[in-house]
């Protein structure tokens, strides 16, 4: 006991609640106030130049804290039939919900890009996965889960946490589409995470989900160009 303070785990409880108060501020300043300043401007160009810069800040901070590699994020481990059939089965529940959204919602947008624009279509799935998928994963995945640990009484608030600041991600694409079906998305990816902390397996798992959306018609919703033409009903 110094100065009246205790001290637990080699912090004090001032130090910790520091901490605490240091990490919710951080939180709420890159998962709250970011997606809402970033809708205020023009996506092209920008989205996927933040989103890499902040998966590459969160990597790092990730190896700092945890000591782990990017090589040991990467291997494809937990690979297995007792998660592969629950999640594609999952998937095939979900990839009918969103057909029946597209077909009653949007029918005119129904497989528009791949058989309009099947070259597009091709390059989307090929590097979707890659520019989109994997920083996402990095970000709201493996740093938030780590990151924010101490800030949650359980995993499954934990859960819910990273699935919502995954759906507000997608608020500066100004609809609504968008934020819920996110949401929804974020939930599904960040209990796969939670229960295999399998960043392959749930890059994998995003990137079937993101690539059925884009060829069944909604990924109108999630075009970086299109962002402005939501807020005025286009």
């Amino acid at each position: 006991m110094i100065w009246g303070v205790r001290y637990i785990g080699g912090m004090t409880h001032r130090a910790i609640w520091h901490h605490k108060i240091w990490l919710v501020a951080e939180l709420l300043l890159l998962f709250a106030v970011l997606p809402v300043v970033l809708s205020y401007f023009s996506l092209k160009g920008v989205l996927f130049v933040t989103l890499w810069l902040l998966a590459i800040g969160c990597l790092i901070v990730w190896v700092k804290q945890t000591g782990g590699s990017l090589k040991s994020l990467v291997a494809f481990h937990h690979f297995s039939k007792e998660r592969w059939k629950p999640m594609l089965l999952r998937f095939a529940c979900c990839a009918a919900g969103m057909a029946l959204f597209t077909a009653t919602h949007d029918e005119g947008r129904l497989l528009q890009l791949p058989i309009e624009k099947p070259k597009l279509w091709m390059m989307i799935m090929l590097l979707y996965p890659i520019l989109s998928v994997f920083p996402q994963e990095i970000i709201y995945r493996v740093f938030f889960f780590d990151r924010y640990a101490t800030l949650f009484v359980n995993q499954r608030h934990m859960i819910f946490a990273s699935a919502f600041a995954f759906g507000h991600a997608h608020f500066m694409f100004n609809n609504w589409v968008a934020y819920f079906m996110s949401i929804i998305g974020g939930l599904i990816f960040a209990d796969t995470y939670a229960r295999t902390r399998s960043l392959p397996l749930v890059w994998l798992e995003h990137a079937l989900f993101g690539c059925f959306v884009f060829t069944i018609g909604l990924g109108w919703y999630f075009y970086t160009g299109s962002a402005h033409l939501h807020v005025n009903g286009g």
